[in-house]
């Protein structure tokens, strides 16, 4: 992860990913672009909101770039992909251009477009840098769930973050029998301490409310964390590119929450 990128519109709203974009930069050692997408010929006005927000971030060589001439979605996900290993850091809400949206529009474009991560900073996020404690990584059971393991493992290492791997204990509106999803993410767990991971395993019982609610209320148990989640996966937890569960999650969360989509998932 050699690049964290944050799209911007000249919004307040946009600009709430910058704290945890600049963490990121910060932790991973990466640089920082912030970019916009316009067709104007003469954008000096935006150049200069970019390059004034890069100075601000204290990321030393962080740069503002101008993506012509293209829509938000198709700019940034072609900027990202021009860019190694990179990381994009984006709100689900903003002003115009960029994210005038909540989870639709130009977050679900990017994500499904996307060939790395992204990390969502929803409406609710918590102001200023993330203290980051630990990645709560949430599976299903479902192999498109899990396919998100080796990039929390990867964070981890970097980020040098312990991993809490937890699932309810639900899936297509019926129970599941909590001692085999414990065994399940235990055999998870023992994968991913394999290379010397500090690995928690949490099973939330089923029982009435909403999957994302129970996800939600494990996260706040914690004042910093990052939330990991695939962006497919089976009735329960996760379907559709920004389906129902993450979408709430990500909507809800006072966390930042890394999305991930499935290699050989659609676009």
């Amino acid at each position: 992860m050699t690049t964290v990128i944050v799209p911007l519109d000249g919004s307040h709203f946009a600009e709430s990913a910058l704290p945890t974009a600049s963490w990121l930069a910060r932790k991973l050692r990466a640089d920082l672009r912030l970019v916009t997408t316009t067709f104007v010929a003469d954008a000096d006005g935006m150049e200069r909101y970019l390059a004034e927000k890069a100075a601000a971030s204290g990321i030393e060589g962080a740069q503002g770039e101008i993506v012509r001439p293209h829509f938000p979605g198709s700019g940034i996900s072609e900027y990202a992909a021009g860019h190694q290993d990179a990381v994009l850091c984006m709100t689900t809400h903003g002003h115009s251009g960029v994210a005038d949206i909540l989870l639709g529009g130009v977050a679900d474009e990017v994500v499904r477009s996307a060939a790395g991560p992204v990390v969502l900073v929803g409406p609710h996020a918590a102001k200023g840098e993330p203290v980051g404690q630990r990645i709560i990584a949430c599976v299903d059971g479902s192999a498109p769930s899990q396919a998100i393991l080796p990039t929390v493992s990867t964070w981890a290492d970097h980020l040098l973050l312990p991993i809490d791997l937890v699932t309810v204990a639900e899936h297509d509106g019926s129970a599941w029998d909590q001692a085999a999803a414990h065994a399940e993410l235990t055999a998870l767990a023992a994968g991913l301490r394999a290379d010397g991971r500090s690995v928690n395993v949490t099973v939330i019982p089923a029982d009435e409310g909403k999957v994302a609610d129970r996800l939600l209320a494990h996260a706040e148990r914690y004042s910093g964390a990052l939330i990991a989640i695939a962006t497919h996966g089976r009735g329960g937890l996760l379907s559709n590119a920004l389906g129902s569960v993450v979408t709430h999650v990500v909507r809800h969360s006072t966390r930042p929450v890394l999305v991930c989509r499935p290699a050989g998932t659609e676009t």
